[in-house]
């Protein structure tokens, strides 16, 4: 499978690229609103006593860390565009796909997330997989219809001149892992 991987790509397996400090801290404010948004009424998240006797003090949601990891669109001062997860975009251009499906992403904290942290991440391809063929009539017919006939999507077969990842719609794009602890403050 490696052997049709380009080198450079190949080069990247194993290898920690884009370790950065997060844009800004982790903040209350966006910890109730994301609660909120989900009507997510755990005391841990809202009560500071409730915290402070369970976990040492306000911790952010672990279904929201990701939230610390996008770049805002844009900022005073910056010179070049960011993007969360960068490696799954650099995939995609240097195999030109205009679609690819990134089907893990692992986030490692070596311990609570706090408002007011500042988080470092990093970016680690662990693996590719070969181009895959995607079927979409997996959808269950409604009781008592036929199924409706849907024709099998797949990966066109490149010309030996191409490189089989031209032709490619989905494969798999890397794990990453944020596995550095976050900044303590100050």
């Amino acid at each position: 499978m490696t052997d049709d991987i380009p080198a450079e790509i190949q080069s990247w397996i194993g290898q920690i690229r884009y370790e950065e400090a997060t844009e800004f801290d982790v903040e209350r404010g966006y910890i109730w609103t994301t609660c909120a948004s989900v009507e997510n009424a755990n005391p841990i998240f809202w009560d500071d006593a409730v915290a402070r006797e369970l976990t040492g003090g306000p911790i952010a949601p672990p279904t929201m860390l990701s939230v610390w990891f996008r770049p805002h669109y844009w900022a005073p001062g910056r010179t070049r565009v960011l993007q969360p997860l960068q490696i799954h975009f650099d995939l995609k251009e240097k195999l030109g796909l205009p679609e690819a499906v990134m089907t893990d992403n692992e986030i490692v904290f070596e311990e609570p997330v706090r408002p007011g942290d500042r988080l470092r991440t990093s970016q680690i391809l662990h693996s590719i997989s070969s181009p895959k063929t995607t079927n979409s009539s997996s959808r269950s017919p409604t009781a008592g219809s036929k199924p409706a006939s849907r024709p099998k999507a797949s990966i066109p077969t490149p010309s030996s001149s191409t490189s089989p990842w031209a032709a490619a719609k989905a494969f798999k794009l890397p794990r990453t892992s944020a596995a550095t602890p976050p900044m303590k403050r100050p």
